[in-house]
């Protein structure tokens, strides 16, 4: 699964996971673009929100070689409080067992 059906079952999955932990008002969307990109553009202007973004922490060399690191691009231009989650780089976690 690809794209954005793959990102509308991740979008289920989490929601459905979050409600379990009785989180409420959950605003998702699905956009186009790079991750950084997308996740400045949906935060908007409004210093109130909060962006959670995973790391795999891959290291610095090996983030460089890959490209742009995502949450140190969200860190450095988000005008709102950003959460950086290290999430090992294992990425087959199971919701709601850490991942």
């Amino acid at each position: 699964m690809y794209g954005e059906e793959a990102a509308r079952e991740a979008i289920r999955i989490s929601i459905k996971e979050l409600k379990k932990e009785r989180a409420r008002n959950i605003d998702h969307r699905i956009v186009s673009g790079t991750p950084a990109k997308a996740l400045l553009e949906v935060a908007g202007s409004d210093p109130s929100n909060l962006i959670v973004v995973g790391n795999r922490g891959l290291g610095a060399a090996e983030g460089e070689a890959l490209g742009c690191s995502v949450p140190r691009e969200v860190v450095k231009n988000a005008v709102c409080n950003v959460m950086v989650v290290q999430t090992g780089g294992d990425e087959t976690l199971t919701p709601g067992r850490g991942g």
